[in-house]
């Protein structure tokens, strides 16, 4: 990750610590133009998640005790790029799946990112599968990120319950400048 600016250091730096479970929000959204970093900074907090101790189910006795045992074993991730996962909630009443069970699975996982929420064919199908989205990891202390051309006051006139979540459980980091990739 380039460091051009002070911001960008400083979003690099929250990044590594909302990684490592160094904050107290547990989950973050990152705003701003095409080309500044989003991604990249996303992808970066998967990858340095730091393992995870568990309690596995080992023995049962004849009295009906359980015996545990702890293990430690790598996060888990899952990165969602937006439009595809709202396809995906769209087909659940064509496969009779419900969208509850699509959003727990991805919100099984210790990190989910929706990559990529833009401005551009927003309808209220996808305002409501975000709404459900956000809210069933607010309600469940899930930790996710959201990349996202909105700005939150934009995603507010879309919508005031998902804003009102968002501002509660995430760190908000809006990137400025201009595309790296030009």
């Amino acid at each position: 990750f380039i460091h051009n600016s002070r911001q960008t250091v400083a979003y690099y730096n929250q990044c590594l610590d909302f990684a490592k479970g160094r904050t107290e929000k547990k989950s973050m959204v990152m705003c701003g133009r095409w080309g500044t970093g989003k991604t990249h900074l996303a992808v970066a907090i998967m990858k340095n998640l730091p393992p995870i101790e568990r309690q596995r189910l080992i023995s049962n006795d004849i009295f009906g005790n359980q015996k545990f045992a702890n293990n430690v074993e790598s996060s888990s991730s899952v990165f969602l790029v937006v439009d595809e996962f709202f396809q995906e909630l769209n087909d659940c009443h064509i496969e009779q799946e419900s969208k509850k069970r699509v959003i727990d699975k991805y919100l099984g996982y210790d990190l989910a990112v929706l990559d990529d929420l833009g401005t551009e064919n927003w309808s209220s199908a996808k305002q409501e599968n975000l709404y459900l989205f956000i809210n069933r990891a607010y309600l469940d202390n899930r930790r996710i990120v959201i990349t996202t051309n909105f700005t939150m006051e934009e995603l507010e006139k879309k919508d005031g319950r998902i804003t009102d979540r968002l501002n509660e459980m995430a760190i908000i980091l809006y990137f400025k400048g201009e595309s790296f990739r030009k």
